[in-house]
């Protein structure tokens, strides 16, 4: 197994960040919460307008398009106390994406997502590592994933950071999970003879 990369470093997500969060989503297949996406029929149909915030109107102020709006699901990553969303870059620019929503049973979902152009560079493996270590710090219990059975290099990628198949059935996903020991979460003990 492959060590991960030393150079890459982690940010918050911001407000900022949806446009090429959006594109990476729609480049890889995965859905965009509320958006049809290009060439998709969503629930609300083509060409109406998606999670549209709405702006201040005052004098020179000029908003946005409605396209060039954060959306919803954006703002959530930023403003719900729940998830952790960050941003991993590799010389400023970003690279990957991790987000843990975690619950009040002290679960957290896990997803991660890795620029198209960054893929088979280790950038997922340091997503996952991460979200381990922000998992210990918060005390979360187990992590779990759902990914489409068709995407073998994400269920190895899972599977080699000890995530392993649930019984439970999400359709259209396989659904994985990697517990967090309570002895992650304790100093190691020190024996002395």
């Amino acid at each position: 197994m492959r060590a991960p990369p030393t150079d890459i470093e982690f940010r918050r997500y911001g407000p900022a960040d949806w446009r090429w969060l959006r594109d990476w989503l729609r480049t890889t297949g995965l859905r965009v919460p509320g958006d049809a996406g290009p060439g998709r029929e969503g629930a609300r149909g083509a060409g109406q307008a998606l999670d549209v915030l709405p702006g201040p109107c005052a004098g020179s102020v000029v908003l946005p398009s409605e396209a060039e709006r954060e959306p919803a699901w954006s703002r959530r990553l930023v403003e719900d106390a729940r998830i952790l969303a960050l941003v991993a870059c590799r010389d400023s620019a970003p690279c990957g994406f991790l987000r843990l929503d975690i619950g009040p049973d002290r679960q957290a979902e896990v997803t991660v997502v890795v620029d198209p152009a960054q893929r088979r560079t280790g950038v997922a493996r340091t997503l996952l590592r991460r979200a381990r270590a922000e998992s210990i710090d918060r005390r979360v219990r187990r992590l779990f994933a759902l990914v489409e059975p068709s995407n073998l290099p994400a269920i190895d990628l899972f599977a080699g950071e000890g995530y392993e198949f649930t019984d439970v059935r999400v359709p259209g996903f396989a659904h994985l999970e990697r517990w967090i020991h309570g002895a992650e979460l304790q100093p190691p003990l020190e024996i002395l003879p």
